[in-house]
């Protein structure tokens, strides 16, 4: 976006129309209508940003789709699939609806502080406007600056003390709330923080104790507020919806938001390697595809705001898409024979059978229908930002019929990975190619959240440092730096770390329900001041109290029944052993237990037999020695526990204790001593003995095998880099332990 012409593009003048930089676009947005045709020329209109937010979010996803379907069971995987997308939904709405409120609040201070000050002949340079609809007095200070433009928040109050003793002018007449007899104090520290060496400027203007200072303000249109970015992303929405106490939750949200999408960019990596490898036939290492790949991508990479990438660019990534589905589709239905599957991880094979199997599928269709994590960035491109939620309905409307199609037309047998349906040769090639085109359309929409992100982050502390070299960098150079070390950094995490993509399963199923689901419940329950976590009674109504009462009782019925089970359990312990006394009937009556494990079956021992056995070792058979065993043990059971206290002598309880000792004890020296053909020979065939492996002759054909196998199992390590991580971890140890050797 260019800036309206001005005498001195690098100053901010009084009473001229200022250029108001986006923090997050390194371009000029013009400052008299916010609104102007030349702004709207560069946004992007509704079916633009439902084509932006569906090549997002339909990433490499569907071509797993149907495998994860099929693992949870069409019922299950379809009912769990289509729930996805009304809760993506209002999670969506819930940032949309309180972005918008932000926004107008923003609009609404600006035109109270421009009708408030019109006739002040001040020397304009900053805008803090006092807000009054607000919750919790919450204020936003905007400025300008040659390089950057920011929104913070600043405590809300009719007076500012500080060190040099200014206030700012109150606003009477207004909001009851903001006119409190409390003045809260702030530091000046925090205007040097955020607005850097502006400070001066503002110092300047400091009246004497008898006059407050008037409150200085851009010179705008009456009805026209200057750009905002307080809410082009999670984190700055998080920031002012949280303020004063957004420290916390801010670092919170920055590290889930940064490492969420560090990870998904280096799975794009590795996915744009696969995608070049079949390329190029499978002919190059996995490593190599993936320079390749990478240094193909990084000229997507150099659009520096989402309304670039979603003009064209988004709408061909899902015309690339659309293409190779149809080839999957159309190999796999025609029963062509699948690729190679050398370059496949076993990571990626999805087993149905196994719980950890299911709860893999879940996460993936979790992945795919999520919408949240960029909504706010997307929204911020958009023309009419009231719009939004007719974008992500629409957005989640046409990837949702895309993904029903495509369950359907992949049958009841899909492979893990659609891709792999299609045979070696040109069609392979051809697919390989457009799918890289689409995954770097995603790398580069995801990329340039991130280094957005981290420009504004540099950018605001620059102008608190001393020596701002940052934010004095022209924008093309600072957005180019950030590119390529966020490239570079992807490329080689993911390429070293042999587990990386279980990584990326773990800790995107770990970052990416918080901030789709989880982050817009709790802004909305910030802004409305409720807790939290914790249902708030004062706002529920009659009927929603006892609807939230019956499902609270539905939830709590299962929970109890292992309660009762264990109490229930409790009880018959005290009997349990006793069962002739519990139910008083006499021993003639009671079923007896003859499975030879069962302790409780009736058991006679002749005791001096027993003796025969642990004085002659190697004398009877095994059997005979073990059913003696059995029988010992079964016996000083019921002596001690069935009968009355104490029937039998403890003497004898003793013997019988020592002579099943000694019957272990030979049992464990027969199973060492003798192979097992001897012990157990009704499980092994005649000639058994002559299998075991110390009697086999090894020929030189397979010592031949084994020294290729053994070739093989090395090289295998080294290509899974197994080895480089085993020197990491040494290096890494000798550096740890070196200094307390030395």
């Amino acid at each position: 976006m260019q800036a309206l012409p001005s005498s001195d593009p690098t100053e901010s003048t009084g009473n001229g129309p200022i250029a108001v930089h986006n923090g997050n676009e390194h371009d000029v947005r013009a400052g008299v209508d916010d609104h102007s045709d030349v702004a709207n020329e560069e946004l992007l209109v509704v079916w633009q940003g439902i084509a932006l937010l569906t090549a997002d979010c339909m990433g490499v996803g569907v071509l797993g789709l149907p495998n994860d379907i099929k693992s949870l069971g069409y019922v299950a995987g379809f009912t769990f699939l289509l729930g996805n997308f009304p809760i993506n939904y209002y999670a969506g709405n819930l940032l949309s609806v309180l972005a918008l409120d932000l926004e107008h609040q923003h609009k609404e201070q600006h035109r109270i502080h421009h009708g408030h000050d019109d006739d002040d002949d001040v020397n304009e340079d900053n805008v803090i406007p006092t807000t009054e609809s607000t919750p919790n007095g919450l204020e936003l200070a905007e400025r300008s600056s040659p390089q950057h433009s920011e929104t913070f928040p600043v405590p809300s109050s009719s007076h500012i003390n500080s060190p040099t003793k200014c206030r700012r002018k109150s606003n009477e007449g207004k909001n009851e709330s903001l006119q409190t007899n409390e003045e809260n104090d702030v530091d000046s520290d925090y205007f040097k923080q955020h607005c850097g060496e502006e400070v001066g400027n503002f110092e300047d203007e400091i009246a004497d104790d008898d006059h407050d200072l008037k409150t200085t303000q851009l010179s705008l249109s009456a009805f026209s507020a200057p750009p905002t970015n307080i809410t082009k992303d999670l984190i700055n929405i998080t920031e002012v919806t949280f303020y004063p106490s957004s420290g916390v939750a801010t670092t919170i949200v920055k590290v889930i938001f940064y490492i969420n999408l560090f990870l998904v960019l280096g799975d794009y990596v590795l996915v744009m390697g696969r995608s070049i490898s079949a390329v190029f036939a499978d002919q190059i290492c996995l490593p190599s595809a993936g320079a390749i790949a990478s240094f193909l991508m990084f000229g997507l990479c150099q659009f520096r705001t989402m309304a670039n990438l979603g003009r064209s660019v988004s709408l061909a990534s899902l015309l690339a898409l659309l293409v190779v589905l149809i080839q999957c589709l159309f190999h796999h239905r025609m029963g062509s024979p699948t690729g190679d599957t050398d370059t496949i991880d076993d990571g990626d094979i999805e087993m149905d059978d196994g719980i950890w199997g299911k709860f893999s599928s879940l996460a993936g269709i979790g992945f795919a229908v999520g919408s949240q994590k960029l909504f706010l960035n997307i929204r911020n491109e958009l023309r009419q930002r009231d719009q939004a939620s007719k974008v992500l309905a629409g957005s989640l409307g046409v990837y949702g019929v895309a993904y029903v199609a495509v369950i359907l037309l992949a049958g009841p047998d899909p492979p893990s990975f659609l891709f792999d349906s299609i045979p070696e040769g040109w069609n392979r090639r051809l697919a390989g190619l457009l799918l890289w085109f689409h995954v770097a359309v995603s790398y580069a929409i995801n990329s340039q959240a991130l280094c957005a992100s981290l420009d504004q982050l540099f950018v605001r502390r620059s102008y608190s440092s001393s020596t701002p070299f940052w934010s004095k960098t022209h924008p093309a150079t600072r957005w180019f730096t950030l590119t390529l070390a966020v490239s570079l950094s992807s490329y080689v995490v993911s390429n070293a770390i042999p587990f990386f993509k279980a990584l990326v399963g773990l800790i995107g199923a770990l970052t990416s329900v918080p901030l789709s689901l989880t982050l817009p419940a709790i802004l909305h329950r910030q802004a409305l001041r409720l807790s939290l976590f914790l249902p708030d009674w004062s706002c529920a109504s009659t009927d929603s109290r006892r609807s939230f009462s019956l499902q609270l009782g539905m939830c709590l019925v299962p929970m109890v029944r292992p309660y009762l089970l264990l109490l229930f359990v409790l009880s018959r312990m005290v009997t349990g052993f006793q069962p002739l006394r519990e139910l008083d009937l006499p021993a003639s009556t009671s079923h007896r237990l003859s499975t030879r494990d069962n302790p409780f079956r009736d058991v006679d021992i002749d005791i001096e037999k027993a003796r025969d056995y642990a004085n002659h070792f190697g004398k009877y058979p095994i059997k005979d020695v073990e059913k003696m065993r059995d029988d010992l043990h079964a016996h000083r059971i019921q002596s001690m526990v069935m009968t009355e206290p104490f029937p039998t002598a403890p003497e004898a309880i003793f013997e019988e204790k020592a002579l099943e000792d000694e019957l272990n004890l030979q049992l464990s020296l027969l199973q060492e001593e003798f192979p097992e053909p001897y012990l157990f020979s009704q499980t092994m065939e005649p000639d058994g003995i002559a299998e075991l492996p110390h009697m086999k002759e090894v020929t030189p054909a397979e010592m031949k095998l084994e020294e290729e196998k053994k070739v093989a199992l090395l090289e295998e390590m080294a290509e899974e880099g197994v080895l480089e991580s085993l020197a990491i971890c040494s290096i890494i140890g000798l550096l740890m332990f070196g200094p307390q050797l030395f």
